[in-house]
């Protein structure tokens, strides 16, 4: 979503693959990527998940899971266009 000032947001849900790094493409492409935040998605709230993001570019970015399961979660990412 085109949000002005050449300003993109985009988001989506991800499946983090267990122990190790899972690559997201974004839909578009940014110019300049800022900043990628992520949660995990889980209804159970009594499990910690231990995740990161890293490897932040302009087309995709990595979710690192040190889990020993797989799990969803969900993120948005903002940058320039």
């Amino acid at each position: 979503m085109k949000v002005g000032g050449g300003i993109i947001i985009q988001w989506g849900t991800s499946y983090a693959s267990a122990n190790t790094n899972t690559t997201v493409s974004y839909a578009t492409s940014f110019v300049n990527t800022y900043s990628v935040v992520m949660v995990p998605e889980d209804s159970n709230t009594s499990q910690n998940k231990s995740l990161a993001v890293c490897n932040i570019g302009t087309s995709s970015f990595q979710i690192n899971n040190t889990e020993r399961v797989g799990f969803y979660c969900r993120w948005m990412a903002i940058g320039s266009c």
